[in-house]
């Protein structure tokens, strides 16, 4: 199974269908190229991918796992999307970075609430942890006995519910036969038309049979219905009677349970002092790892120097070498690109498709929305050619490129051609 694979992916705005049954594949260390004329689809298509848009059908699966299924849930929790994009990474046109930030905070921003999050968690562990060990056998005891019971009440719901279900579906099941045996006999007492039935005494007569019929069918729906009351009646006592067993049976190993604390009021000063220099040491050695991290992205892209500077200061080349920096703090499994050069001038081109090229690796997985025709030939592993929401035609560079199968493919390199003249 490939690394990255989308099937049948669809994406409705309105009536408007702007993704009309994406699918394809991507290995790990590929890089993958989407090409095509605006509106075709493309910027919608990275969105579904990093959960900005939710896809209205279509699967996604990464490293083989499901990470995606719109028919098993159209709509998530907020962390639940949150969570799945952080397997992307994607770099927008207009750079959107955090103008009241520096380069370097733009960058470590999201490693240090991811950090903050993880520390919140280990403390409310610690806490949680330090409660426990406070506890005395008698309140363990309590809470396990509290569970018991619990599951007790909760399972004889469950199977009261069963029981009404299925008594319900016997009930209607009866009162179908009955109907149509009343049916039956009504037609066989007065025939199909009525001017054909007896008359005069003989039709009283049937009428005094159907009615003994009604009677007896109601009769036996009645009994039905009792039985089941006296049967759900002897569950319930049956069910209290345990219950007033069990807590008999509670009461007593209570008794017999010790009250005495399991740590001293010492120790559990003692012990929150130990856990308030782990916590101390978990945080600076989070701030160490994101500052290690953040300094080494800054140099990867070329802008070290510029630590300190913000967004206003740099040019549109450097903001966008930024937003890349920024896009890999998280360590996604695919980094994403909606051109990435749409928005700079022609002589900073060459340096974010320098650093782009550059992340190249068998370990960096990418997808690049571009309209450089020149940079998706000679560094993508893979082309895709999208027109009108579909796939027109896809392959590698010099199939694409060189041997395009598509007219309206062919039509659409021509052009770009064109235009750099």
């Amino acid at each position: 199974m490939a690394f990255l694979e989308v099937k049948n992916y669809r994406k409705r705005f309105g009536g408007n269908e702007v993704l009309k049954g994406i699918s394809f594949s991507l290995e790990k260390g590929e890089v993958l190229a989407i090409i095509g004329s605006s509106g075709g689809g493309k910027t919608t298509l990275l969105r579904c991918l990093n959960f900005l848009e939710v896809p209205d059908e279509g699967e996604l699966y990464l490293g083989g796992e499901k990470l995606f299924d719109a028919g098993e849930e159209l709509k998530s929790s907020g962390a639940g999307i949150r969570e799945k994009r952080l397997h992307f990474g994607l770099v927008f046109q207009q750079f959107n970075l955090f103008p009241q930030y520096t380069v370097f905070k733009n960058v470590s921003l999201a490693q240090s609430l991811l950090a903050k999050q993880s520390f919140a968690r280990k403390k409310a562990d610690f806490a949680r942890d330090l409660r426990e060990a406070a506890k005395s056998e008698r309140q363990r005891l309590q809470e396990r006995q509290k569970a018991e019971i619990a599951g007790l009440v909760a399972e004889r719901k469950r199977e009261d519910k069963a029981a009404r279900s299925e008594y319900l579906a016997a009930l209607r099941a009866m009162r179908s036969e009955h109907a149509a045996a009343l049916r039956a006999a009504r037609k066989a007492a007065f025939g199909a038309q009525a001017s054909s039935g007896p008359q005069g005494a003989d039709k009283a007569k049937q009428e005094k049979i159907l009615a003994g019929l009604k009677e007896s069918q109601k009769k036996e729906r009645a009994d039905f219905s009792a039985k089941f009351r006296q049967e759900r009646e002897a569950a319930l006592a049956a069910h209290r009677e345990a219950l007033h067993r069990k807590r008999a049976e509670h009461a007593a190993a209570l008794e017999k349970a010790s009250d005495v604390p399991s740590l001293s009021s010492e120790q559990i000063q003692a012990r929150k002092a130990e856990q308030k220099v782990v916590l101390a040491e978990i945080r600076a050695n989070q701030k160490a790892r994101i500052e290690e991290k953040t300094e080494s992205l800054l140099a990867r892209v070329g802008l070290s120097e510029k630590r300190d500077s913000y967004p206003y200061e740099l040019s549109g080349g450097q903001q966008q070498r930024v937003a890349i920096a920024r896009a890999l703090a998280l360590n996604p499994d695919i980094l994403c690109f909606d051109e990435p050069t749409s928005a700079l001038d022609p002589e900073l081109t060459g340096e974010v498709l320098k650093v782009i090229k550059g992340l190249k690796s068998s370990d960096s997985t990418m997808i690049v929305v571009t309209h450089e025709m020149e940079f998706a030939r000679n560094v993508a592993d893979h082309v895709i050619f999208m027109a009108d929401g579909v796939i027109e035609e896809e392959g590698t560079p010099s199939e694409v490129f060189d041997h395009p199968k598509s007219e309206k493919t062919a039509s659409f390199l021509r052009k770009s051609t064109e235009d750099l003249f």
